[in-house]
């Protein structure tokens, strides 16, 4: 029974998101139409006739009223095709599939330090409120929350490759190393299917600089919520039963505030990871990173009409599916939420 509610709420879900889908091809297809500029004479550029330029646009549809424009694109979109770059004269999807397993890697990597160093750092504060650990904490947590994330990453680049030479500055791997074979795109996952294990290492020595650089503001926003989420909880009725057996504060904490202080903080880090993915552009292009977010700013730049709507529609796709599993991981670190959707239902 229990089951069947949970198969009925994610088929409800994925309903949801097909018209979400719709909703924002319809909003950034008319809008991207009424950038000024014609993108036929910025692919071809000034020296081109007019004729070149009519022709063009005619091949892209351009001189189609708007709306009959929308329904060319959807039924090419249905077939799989988002037409062709004007940016890089290749579709669009192989521009995107190309482009996007560098950017997921990336938020990936940068997701995993978020969580876990923001968990970390937020019970450390909760286990030393209003001492110097927790002033400390606060205070570097809010420079992290008001310094943009390209500032950390020049700050990070000058001492962590410059001064210190300890990480590389740029690419997904060393100059002469080939990439693993291609089966996700992803070089460490890839590395590690194909049992290639020093491009593995080479591939992580080369993300862990843009995926901490991106990740700082994220792990002091997460610090100062699961900090402010601990405390809460350490107050409720349940923390007090458990200090009255004698337990420590450390015991407390890992044991039973930590699951329901969860909660909250799950569900920002869900929605910060999917706008890593659009957002993740200062940091390709300070660490020459070629991941689709950096292929979105020089597509919109380009008015390439036909990418731009692809990129966006990834990304929202990429915001819809992490928010259905945050859900999910929400219901598995506290069932309750879960019962009581399953109930409301």
């Amino acid at each position: 029974m229990m089951s069947r509610i949970y198969a009925s709420q994610l088929t409800q879900r994925l309903v949801q998101s097909v018209f979400v889908l719709f909703g924002v091809s319809a909003l950034i297809f008319f809008i991207a139409r009424v950038i000024p500029g014609d993108p036929a004479r910025l692919a071809l550029g000034p020296n081109a006739s007019p004729e070149q330029v009519a022709s063009l646009r005619e091949q892209l549809n351009l001189d189609e009223p708007a709306l009959t424009q929308y329904f060319l694109f959807l039924r090419d979109l249905f077939h799989g095709d988002l037409g062709i770059s004007l940016y890089s004269g290749r579709p669009v999807v192989r521009d995107i599939l190309e482009q996007l397993p560098a950017t997921v890697e990336l938020v990936l990597f940068s997701a995993v330090i978020m969580i876990v160093a923001g968990v970390v750092i937020g019970a450390v504060a909760t286990r030393y409120q209003n001492r110097a650990a927790d002033y400390i904490i606060r205070v570097l947590s809010l420079a992290g929350i008001v310094v943009p994330s390209f500032v950390w990453a020049i700050v990070l680049m000058l001492i962590l490759a410059f001064w210190l030479d300890l990480l590389p500055i740029a690419g997904r791997l060393s100059q002469g190393m080939e990439p693993p074979r291609h089966i996700t795109g992803l070089y460490t996952v890839d590395a590690l299917l194909t049992g290639n294990i020093p491009v593995f290492f080479d591939a992580i020595y080369h993300i862990a600089l843009p995926a901490f650089a991106l990740s700082i503001a994220s792990i002091s926003q997460e610090s100062r919520l699961m900090r402010a989420s601990l405390v809460e909880t350490m107050s409720a009725p349940f923390i007090e039963t458990a200090r009255a057996y004698g337990r420590t504060e450390s015991w407390i904490i890992r044991k039973w505030a930590m699951r329901p202080a969860l909660v909250p903080a799950l569900t920002v880090v869900g929605l910060d990871i999917a706008s890593k993915i659009g957002n993740a552009f200062l940091i390709e292009a300070v660490f020459a990173w070629p991941g689709i977010a950096r292929y979105g700013v020089e597509v919109i730049l380009f008015k390439d009409l036909n990418a731009i709507i692809g990129t966006v529609l990834v990304i929202s796709l990429a915001f819809i599916l992490i928010n259905i599993i945050v859900d999910f991981l929400v219901g598995l670190v506290y069932p309750k939420i879960r019962l009581q959707g399953a109930t409301d239902v």
